[in-house]
């Protein structure tokens, strides 16, 4: 009993520790070099960057890098107006292709908002440098700054632990349907309306083994239990002598 438990256990906080969200990197305090792993290592292949608190002065500027290639999808952008703040992305080797916005994205539904391609980068070099201009002044508190989602991709073909992307890029599998579009065109989000046969036999199995885990435990504690109260009625049955007084 005490195994299947564990079994039961274990397996829980393996799917709990895989549903963790990616780690969240602030502007201001991430530090001049942020490293991404290879699309092996799962949620370690990608993370998010965004503004922390900007009331005072920052010019700032930090490098990203991975193993391969680099896809920035900005996600939120709310700064002041006219241009106060920028947020420009580039890729060292070709700088005449930065991606530089301002002021704020127009209020879109969820689809539009996360995957319009004008707000994502592709670094084909691995490298990707962010900086992040703020003038003094005026009231940034009151607005949300910026949050964009960086993933660590490569070219096909990919592997059996990889997804493949509309775009022909590979991205770790545990990154799909995570409301991040880690692809650069959304494939690993929209493909979660379809449910593939092979979710279908996962989610099967998998409520097949509670079944049989639920059945095996109670039968377990019934079987324990009427042992218990056997042996209760064996060692409290009161001794009568053999033979009675005349």
């Amino acid at each position: 009993m005490k195994v299947l438990w564990n079994i039961i256990s274990i397996v829980f906080l393996c799917a709990v520790c895989d549903a963790s969200s990616l780690k969240t990197y602030y502007m201001d305090t991430a530090g001049n070099i942020i490293r991404l792993q290879s699309t092996a290592s799962g949620k370690s292949s990608s993370g998010i960057l965004k503004s922390h608190s900007y009331d005072t002065y920052i010019n700032r500027t930090l490098t990203i890098t991975a193993p391969s290639e680099i896809v920035a999808s900005i996600r939120l952008l709310d700064l002041r107006p006219n241009c106060q703040d920028v947020l420009t992305l580039y890729e060292p080797s070709n700088p005449s292709k930065a991606l530089s916005v301002c002021n704020r994205f127009p209020y879109r539904s969820r689809e539009e908002d996360v995957y319009e391609k004008r707000k994502t980068l592709y670094a084909s070099s691995g490298t990707l440098i962010v900086t992040f201009a703020h003038k003094p002044g005026g009231s940034p508190s009151s607005y949300d700054g910026f949050q964009f989602t960086f993933t660590s991709v490569r070219s096909i073909p990919c592997s059996s632990y990889e997804f493949q992307c509309s775009n022909f890029k590979c991205i770790s599998a545990k990154l799909t349907c995570d409301g991040h579009n880690h692809c650069g065109d959304g494939s690993d989000a929209f493909e979660c309306r379809k449910v593939s046969p092979g979710k279908i036999i996962g989610i099967i199995c998998g409520v097949v083994f509670l079944v049989i885990a639920a059945v095996c435990g109670c039968y377990i504690i019934a079987k324990r239990r009427r042992q218990n109260q056997t042996e209760t009625t064996i060692i409290h049955q009161p001794a009568y002598p053999a033979t009675y007084p005349q």
